[in-house]
């Protein structure tokens, strides 16, 4: 392809360097097509800008085009509230599907009412290899989820990082189902087991409450953002983050 290409504008000849069109590192074919023939009104000669996206996609090979999805570096664990014992306060239960027991936190027991027997305990073995005794085992405590009631056998341990721990037990009782999604949400459906009645429902991140979560589907609104004083600045830096430690459960 010649450097240099001679084009009638405005009934004059006008020579290009297309050397001077791109800059040292660049080809002038990377950004520049030259019509060949006459195309859209355009004479032969033309000199055309190409279109960056269009030209990504036709010359970037089927690999160089696959957007691989990845996992997160981690997940808020999910968590349900059920009512306990008639008590009309609902707890944070955690599930965990990786436990072979439910257990709940003494005084969340204690301040629902809750009795158990001291005679059945268990010693479970943490992560880091201590062993922790429970302090016995609450039998057949009512647990309502929406319109279900269920009878659950609750562990209750001293000082537990939770309040109400959910595992095995639950999901085979319930013949519960999952349904999760790439942006981390949860849904559960769980089936009574003695009328079959079914329910479906969402889970909310531990910590944070049943809440109105934000949808991420719509587009973005601009907004301006109010000025921040420098005595503010600080505290909303504070506010913006937070991080809530918890200690390794069973």
């Amino acid at each position: 392809m010649t450097t240099e290409v001679l084009q009638d504008l405005d009934s004059s000849d006008f020579v290009v360097n297309a050397s001077e069109l791109c800059s040292p590192d660049e080809t002038f074919e990377t950004f520049f097509d030259i019509l060949e023939t006459e195309t859209d009104g355009m004479p032969a000669g033309t000199i055309v800008h190409r279109d960056i996206i269009e030209s990504y996609l036709n010359e970037t090979d089927s690999e160089g085009k696959k957007i691989i999805l990845v996992a997160a570096p981690s997940e808020d664990l999910r968590c349900i509230f059920p009512r306990l014992n008639g008590h009309p306060d609902p707890i944070e239960g955690i599930l965990d599907m990786g436990s072979m027991i439910l257990c709940i936190d003494k005084r969340q027991a204690v301040g629902r009412g809750i009795e158990w027997d001291p005679s059945t305990v268990l010693h479970m073995q943490s992560a880091n290899g201590s062993l922790n005794r429970t302090l016995g085992l609450a039998r057949n405590v009512l647990m309502e989820i929406g319109d279900l009631q269920f009878r659950a056998q609750l562990h209750v341990v001293e000082k537990a990082p939770y309040q109400l721990l959910i595992g095995r037990p639950f999901e085979s009782l319930t013949c519960m189902e999952t349904k999760g999604a790439r942006d981390g949400s949860l849904e559960l459906t769980l089936t009574c087991p003695n009328t079959g009645h079914k329910i479906q429902m969402g889970t909310y991140p531990r910590g944070r409450g049943v809440r109105m979560e934000k949808d991420e589907t719509g587009g973005l609104t601009p907004s301006e953002r109010p000025p921040v004083s420098q005595n503010d600045s600080s505290d909303n830096a504070q506010a913006d983050t937070n991080f809530q430690t918890t200690s390794m459960n069973c």
